[in-house]
């Protein structure tokens, strides 16, 4: 649901369309992105690299950009401009082993012929490119971000493909940074995958090369993730891979599920429950002495991508915490988003994310925020605040730190106690 609006003109709590497809260009360190737009596309580089994403490389100080932008102006924008964007193309060939080219609504409307252009650079350079699909005025950050993995799978050359049924895909992984929050991410579903005596040959997005990305075309199962369904079922349609629906394994009995939904679609249940075995052996007795002295009856609201909700909720619970207050930054109805149980705020603006914790009465006044440090969220009040999610410009990964599987489940449960502990230090 959503409050009525405090500020009626104020900023809604979404990113831009174009903010996915930067993600994803990031998250492939030789893809080169063209943006055709105005200056200001340079600008939303600023919101990842150096800020959100210590690691990012999507912009380069010596002028090496995997990030290239027309630049083009109202006054150019009548032009014929296919020389000068064929030169663009071919110099964003130059830096990346695939190209992607996106457009701002002003570029998209003039009807160039991108496909015609990156035909072209292909033909000269040998470098693949494909064309974002245009939803700049529909859609925001997870549907760029999809629609980034879509035009991918356009690009994988299935005449060389020879799918394997012990092969696995990981389609839709959502990957924001660099760093080792979503490296460990990456690694704690492939070891998972690995568990059930399967080869994890391809996981999209995971901060690896285009030729990573390409052994896709070998797997004989898909797992479909909830930031990459769409992609996830077109790669299929090429391959003939099985695709597996799965949700984001977070938490504990979420990542039960996970595996044991894997498990089941490719016959290994033994596998599963030996490993599920040795996992809860080891991850109980860290977790019991937080939930008796850190978690029960404590009050979380949480902030944060609308796919990541309902798990988090269940998460919390499990932990004996009690969640009370709910937003996502993000548009609802997404595809594979499922209820969190509780009301949700979708795309609240900062203004109405405060009414909403003001209003709560005095009982379920929170204790702990997760959330992301986006339009003015932040901190404040007597709560502890845990950032999490995009954007994050004042936490960075250096060590690994998962959010998801059961190596997830440890780290965030520590994350969250270590606030909860020092808010009750500096109470004293």
């Amino acid at each position: 649901m959503r409050t009525d609006a405090v500020e009626p003109f104020a900023t809604r709590s979404n990113f831009p369309y174009l903010f996915g497809v930067y993600l994803a260009a990031n998250a492939i360190p030789d893809a080169a992105l063209v943006v055709d737009g105005p200056d200001c596309a340079i600008y939303k580089a600023q919101f990842i690299q150096g800020r959100h994403d210590l690691c990012s490389t999507l912009v380069d100080c010596a002028g090496e950009s995997r990030l290239l932008v027309s630049c083009v102006t109202v006054e150019q924008i009548v032009r014929d401009r296919f020389p000068e964007l064929e030169k663009l193309f071919i110099q964003a060939a130059g830096r990346g082993s695939v190209v992607l080219a996106a457009s701002l609504p002003m570029a998209a409307i003039t009807g160039t012929q991108y496909e015609l252009l990156l035909s072209r650079m292909t033909e000269s350079t040998g470098v693949p490119g494909a064309v974002v699909p245009f939803g700049s005025l529909g859609g925001d950050w997870l549907d760029g971000y999809a629609g980034t993995l879509e035009a991918l799978v356009r690009l994988i050359d299935v005449d060389e493909a020879a799918p394997s049924p012990d092969k696995v895909a990981l389609i839709g992984c959502f990957m924001d940074r660099n760093e080792h929050d979503h490296l460990a991410n990456v690694a704690e579903m492939e070891r998972m995958v690995r568990a059930l005596g399967l080869d994890p040959v391809s996981t999209w997005l995971s901060g690896r090369p285009w030729r990573h990305l390409e052994a896709a075309r070998n797997a004989g199962i898909v797992i479909a993730l909830p930031h990459g369904v769409a992609a996830a079922r077109a790669l299929a349609s090429r391959t003939g891979a099985r695709v597996v629906e799965l949700p984001v394994p977070l938490g504990i009995s979420g990542t039960m599920r996970w595996l044991a939904d894997l498990a089941a679609a490719t016959g290994r249940e033994a596998a599963a429950e030996r490993f599920l075995s040795a996992e809860l052996a080891d991850l109980v007795p860290r977790l019991r002495w937080l939930v008796q002295q850190a978690f029960v009856g404590t009050r979380v609201s949480f902030v944060g991508d609308p796919f990541l909700v309902a798990p988090m909720t269940e998460f919390l619970r499990e932990l004996g915490c009690l969640p009370v207050l709910l937003a996502a930054v993000g548009r609802s109805g997404h595809p594979s988003q499922s209820e969190a149980g509780l009301p949700v705020l979708y795309e609240p603006t900062a203004a109405e994310l405060r009414a909403a914790l003001d209003a709560l009465p005095e009982e379920r006044r929170i204790d702990l925020a997760i959330q992301c440090d986006t339009y003015g969220f932040g901190g404040g009040g007597e709560h502890a605040v845990l950032p999490f999610g995009f954007a994050t410009p004042l936490w960075h990964a250096v060590a690994d730190c998962p959010f998801v599987g059961f190596r997830g489940a440890v780290c965030l449960a520590h994350r969250m106690a270590e606030k909860l502990m020092d808010r009750v230090r500096r109470a004293r």
